[in-house]
């Protein structure tokens, strides 16, 4: 993904977004059915899991105008075919229980408002088998360099004031909304920067 060809960019280096789909494929070998790319913004997370596998991607976001941007982003990467975009908010998410086999969110779990409800509602919707992966961070995948570059420019933002009323992920009690939404297969991934929460239904 070169940032200059691509219609609508994120908040952050489309690498970080590229890496993670090829990591998510690569780790969970999940390539058919259901995908929800949660708090999608402009959709590359969702879109370069669409490119690698068979899945049907939603990109799923409460901001109209970047689920605009995220559908032109997946027309322009060839896969508009495969890619849904709903307006949807992931506290009340408009999905059958059962029914996702794949659920990917980096960085929206910053700006829920109520996480216990927002974890409950995706597991819910997880079909057996079926794996999620919330939270943020960079990926292995990524070269030094381009680690060590990408973990500034985050640090960066979380000082900034659009960073101001989010909880930072050192600070996310992950184990007492778990227990409390009673999720019991998942397991805590931390990074550096950055923290990840993954779900099995199994």
């Amino acid at each position: 993904m070169k940032a200059d060809q691509i219609p609508y960019l994120p908040l952050h280096s489309p690498v970080v977004y590229s890496s993670l789909a090829r990591q998510i494929v690569d780790d969970y070998v999940i390539r058919q059915g259901i995908c929800l790319d949660i708090g999608c913004g402009v959709g590359l997370l969702g879109i370069g899991i669409a490119i690698r596998t068979e899945l049907r991607v939603f990109l799923v976001d409460i901001d109209r105008q970047a689920l605009v941007g995220a559908l032109i982003n997946a027309k322009h990467f060839g896969i508009g075919h495969r890619i849904t975009g709903l307006r949807a908010d992931v506290h009340n998410l408009p999905f059958r229980d059962g029914s996702a086999n794949l659920i990917a969110s980096r960085g929206s779990v910053l700006f829920w408002k109520d996480p216990v409800r927002a974890l409950m509602h995706i597991d819910r919707v997880l079909a057996p088998n079926a794996v999620a992966l919330i939270g943020g961070g960079l990926h292995r995948t990524l070269p030094r360099w381009e680690r060590q570059r990408l973990k500034e420019a985050i640090r960066e933002w979380f000082e900034s004031p659009d960073a101001k009323a989010v909880l930072p992920p050192r600070s996310w009690p992950v184990l007492r909304w778990l227990a409390d939404a009673k999720i019991r297969t998942f397991k805590i991934i931390t990074e550096s920067p950055g923290k990840w929460i993954e779900i099995r239904k199994l």
